[in-house]
């Protein structure tokens, strides 16, 4: 689980995996004689995840799906197995959607495309490699995401898969995109107002859009944020990332997300197909959430 919270350089669909091994782990690990007594543990553990990674719909999913399948037991042993086997189930799934959803995207890209993406995302990656493999190699511009620069991850994994690469910061957007046919980006959040995601894609979206250059986002439905908890909490990180040792006095900002804007978004690649704005937000209407992790998001939003 610290691991987890600490985590700031993966993006959401990893951070979400590590988190349903980790649900997996307490399952296995510890004995609780009530379905209490594993709420007791397991509240603590969402909130302290949701509030470190807030703003990961995907998380929010799975916590969902967790506390309603330990709800149906009251003995603690039968709750926590039950918590188990909706883990591993949110991962067999997890997997098939991104499979899925990287065919679908792969068809948005014709061999010799230029694709601009931002910051790190598996599933943004995994897109880009199969096409290649699947004879549409495209040439990928990097943007670094500031101020743990993960696009240099993201940058590196595509050029070790053989990919033509190139990089450069983020405040070049509108240079890099002077020469770019398309701009691929993950998500973290789903929402009603629009896409949550690492801070600087709203600026590229809007750039792109401004440039007649269509932004897609892939992202599987796990992230798409009921609209019963409102709009997502999101939290700024520590300001040392930004400025190490700075002046006293001087207020430093470090907002990790920003919200793209549902006008400058072509459309959203799932597992299921190429959804639309008003698509999604009817999913987020549709979307059960239980009281107990309506209680953590209210508390994470305290804290926000």
């Amino acid at each position: 689980m610290e691991s987890v919270v600490a985590d700031h350089l993966s993006g959401a669909t990893i951070i979400s995996v590590n988190t349903a091994h980790t649900l997996i782990a307490l399952a296995e690990e510890e004995y609780f004689a009530t379905q209490e007594e594993l709420f007791e543990v397991l509240v603590p553990v969402a909130q302290e995840i949701l509030s470190a990674q807030s703003g990961i719909a995907s998380l929010v999913t799975l916590f969902n799906q967790v506390f309603f399948a330990a709800n149906s037991e009251a003995v603690g042993d039968a709750a926590a197995q039950a918590m188990a086997n909706a883990a591993r189930n949110f991962l067999e799934r997890y997997d098939e959607a991104q499979q899925a959803l990287m065919r679908r995207a792969t068809s948005l890209i014709p061999a010799g495309v230029h694709v601009l993406t931002h910051s790190s995302s598996n599933t943004v990656a995994q897109t880009l490699i199969h096409a290649a493999k699947v004879g549409r190699p495209p040439s990928v511009t990097c943007l670094e995401g500031r101020p743990l620069l993960e696009g240099r991850e993201q940058a590196l994994r595509l050029l070790e898969a053989g990919l033509e690469v190139e990089f450069i910061i983020d405040s070049a957007i509108c240079y890099a995109l002077s020469d770019i046919d398309l701009v691929l980006v993950g998500a973290d959040t789903l929402c009603e107002s629009g896409v949550i995601s690492k801070i600087g894609t709203a600026a590229i979206a809007t750039c792109a859009q401004a440039q007649g250059i269509p932004c897609y986002v892939l992202a599987d439905t796990t992230k798409i944020w009921p609209s019963s908890l409102g709009m997502p909490p999101l939290t700024e990180r520590d300001p040392s990332e930004v400025w190490d040792d700075a002046p006293e006095g001087l207020i430093v900002h470090n907002p990790y997300f920003d919200l793209t804007p549902w006008t400058a978004i072509a459309g959203v690649v799932t597992e299921l197909s190429l959804l639309t704005a008003e698509e999604i937000k009817a999913a987020g209407r549709d979307k059960p959430v239980h009281r107990l992790l309506q209680s953590v998001i209210a508390d994470v939003r305290a804290i926000a």
